[in-house]
């Protein structure tokens, strides 16, 4: 683990700081112009971005290095509602989420001395891979985000929510790890949500509708394989006593689709039932397929 951790917080309304996690010395690295509500890091840990908020709309600045001037990034050309996600891996592009021309929000590169953007990424004909705000998370665990892995030099895979939280890798590798844990962790949602820097080991979060979560590790440096459960995020928690969440749609009256997660008292029956109805803040929320206390 290195000496210093460069640690940016989005709600840090002031100043970008640097915290070492061994001393807890921290010093400021970046000072808010003012309208800035968000800083990203290059991948050594350079702040080379800022999300602006002015009222209702948003914007991004940046710099080329650590010593350069702050400069608007202007929208590329022909996007609607772009929101900046982070740096390529040579830092010469953003990652950005923008609505295609189904208005769903996908995931491109924009090279900021061009201005244009890339062929899709990652697109799903129905949902938004990364909403434009309130991205839905778990243990303070994003599920909607990119993974990026310093080993490959690149995007390895996306997590994002259809009618339930998953994972697309574009690495061979993780593909077929994810796949490996899925077949041991049935009926969970399975992430990866932290690794060692050789990728040997990983740190997963499996949780379910029913089931709170639960931390396990997967080791690969040994002879053999192996997964070990660090513990439980609710202690003793009566999973087998929950019910299930079903997903659900029906038709509105303009002709869209409403999606919505369906709970059943136990007892088997299923129609003639008292119903309520919960609906979630808006406009830029939703509810997620997890277990909600």
């Amino acid at each position: 683990m290195p000496e210093t951790v460069a640690s940016f917080c989005n709600a840090c309304r002031t100043q970008s700081r640097k915290v070492s996690t061994l001393s807890r010395y921290a010093e400021t690295v970046v000072k808010n112009p003012g309208n800035v509500v968000g800083w990203v890091p290059d991948r050594t840990g350079v702040v080379r971005l800022g999300i602006t908020r002015d009222g209702p709309r948003t914007g991004v600045i940046y710099r080329e290095n650590g010593q350069a001037k702050w400069r608007t990034m202007p929208p590329p050309d022909g996007a609607r509602s772009v929101n900046a996600l982070g740096f390529s891996h040579d830092g010469k592009q953003i990652l950005v989420a923008a609505e295609n021309e189904q208005k769903r929000r996908a995931i491109y590169y924009h090279d900021l001395e061009t201005g244009k953007l890339s062929e899709a990424i990652a697109s799903h004909a129905q949902f938004d891979i990364i909403p434009e705000r309130g991205a839905p998370g778990i243990d303070g665990v994003s599920l909607a985000g990119v993974v990026t892995s310093d080993l490959a030099e690149d995007i390895i895979g996306i997590r994002y929510i259809t009618d339930g939280p998953t994972s697309l890798w574009f690495d061979p590798g993780f593909a077929a790890l994810q796949e490996a844990l899925d077949g041991l962790l049935k009926g969970t949602v399975n992430l990866i949500i932290s690794r060692s820097r050789d990728e040997k080991r990983f740190l997963v979060l499996a949780f379910s509708d029913r089931n709170p979560g639960s931390y396990y590790l997967l080791d690969l440096k040994g002879a053999k394989p192996s997964l070990l459960r660090l513990g439980d995020r609710y202690e003793k928690f009566p999973v087998d006593a929950m019910v299930p969440m079903y997903p659900v749609k029906y038709p509105a009256r303009d002709g869209e689709t409403i999606h919505g997660y369906l709970t059943l008292p136990p007892g088997g029956k299923k129609t003639g039932l008292p119903f309520v109805i919960m609906p979630h803040g808006g406009p830029f929320v939703r509810d997620t397929w997890k277990f909600d206390p």
